[in-house]
Order: structure tokens, then C-alpha cells, then sequence
């Protein structure tokens, strides 16, 4: 989807100074209630929005939080919300315990 947006981007970008240059004259064949000119420039900048913003995006990466294995959670002896294995209090009932190698 980001690639898209960038190539989406660029092909409003260049349609927009193509139109906006007078190089050609798609849009002068239009009948819109706004003149060429303020049409062209209006696809110019969302052209040069989603170009900016597709070439942003992937910049972002989404937040990694720490990775736990399934097989070494533990469940809480209240309500059986499992849980990681160094939580000392239930996050869904808030029941305290010991860890589990106190219980070794």
C-alpha cells in the first residue's frame, strides 16, 4: 500500500505540472466549475501530499515489545489470564503471587 501511495503520488505529481505548464490539455476539454489552472495546481499538491507521504511512510516501523515465548507463560490461579512468566500480579484481576520458582 505505501508503494501505491508513492506511485500514486508521482503520477498526480507529474499529471499536475503537465496540466499546470499548459503541456497538455486534458483538463481545458473538463467542464468544472473551477478554472483549469486552480485544478491543475490542486492535483500538483495532492500529488505532492501523497508523494511525500508514501515516501514517509515506510520510514515508521511499528513498536516491537519483548517477544515471550506461548509455551513459557504462566496463568494466574484466580482467574487463569496468562500471563508472563516474571509477572508478580494478574493484569486482568490484579491477584498478587510468588514467582515461579518459588513455587519449585
Amino acid at each position: 500500500m505505501k508503494t501505491g501511495t508513492l506511485a500514486a503520488g508521482v503520477i498526480l505529481l507529474v499529471v499536475g505540472m503537465l496540466e499546470y505548464t499548459g503541456t497538455t490539455s486534458f483538463l481545458t476539454g473538463l467542464e468544472v466549475g473551477l478554472a483549469a489552472e486552480t485544478l491543475a495546481l490542486l492535483i500538483l499538491l495532492v500529488g505532492l501530499a501523497a508523494a511525500v507521504a508514501g515516501a514517509l511512510l515506510p520510514l515508521k516501523k511499528p513498536a516491537a515489545g519483548p517477544v515471550v515465548n506461548p509455551n513459557e507463560m504462566k496463568s494466574c490461579p484466580e482467574c487463569g489470564k496468562l500471563m508472563p512468566p516474571d509477572a508478580f500480579r494478574c493484569p486482568k484481576c490484579g491477584a498478587r503471587f510468588r514467582a515461579l520458582r518459588e513455587n519449585l
